[in-house]
């Protein structure tokens, strides 16, 4: 094993075969973290680069959706497959059926559910997962005030908004 050090690169080069060597590459940023083959070659190479490149964007991308879901909640559910809706999220709550990527939002609620795709049950039936996406806690300091949500609003505008006169 030979370990290469840069102040935020730490790469971990493992060989079990002398002709593909593999690479564990950290960067000490939460998410900074990815595994692959390390080859001689100029096309390796670049590969390689473009990888060390995309490690440093990764933690971009997780901060801005940790921002983004900082929000509000965010739940996950996972419903097996109803027999008469084959192929799509049925919200046996709501009665309603969603296909896989859609996105509906309940007349009353101040809230978005997601058919975010097919899965499969811990059983090994078919399933298909939801995301429900909401309204987070909101409070201001006088003399501005929080208005209350409003449902007829699609979301996120239906959300609490903080005023200030």
């Amino acid at each position: 094993m030979v370990a290469l050090a840069t102040p935020f690169i730490y790469l971990h080069f493992h060989s079990t075969d002398s002709k593909h060597p593999f690479c564990i590459c950290s960067s000490g940023i939460p998410g900074g973290i990815f595994a692959g083959d390390i080859m001689p070659g100029q096309q390796e190479k670049e590969k390689f680069l473009k990888s060390v490149r995309m490690m440093f964007r990764l933690p971009l991308l997780l901060s801005a959706l940790t921002l983004y879901s900082a929000f509000g909640w965010v739940a996950f559910e996972m419903q097996p497959q109803h027999p008469d809706y084959g192929g799509k999220c049925y919200l046996k709550n709501y009665r309603k059926a969603l296909s896989f990527q859609e996105s509906w939002k309940p007349s009353d609620e101040c809230m978005e559910i997601r058919c975010s795709g097919p899965t499969t049950m811990p059983d090994g039936k078919a399933a298909f997962s939801l995301e429900y996406v909401g309204c987070g806690a909101v409070s201001a300091m006088s003399p501005c005030y929080v208005t209350s949500e409003n449902p007829r609003l699609s979301y996120p505008e239906c959300c609490p908004q903080i005023v200030c006169p």
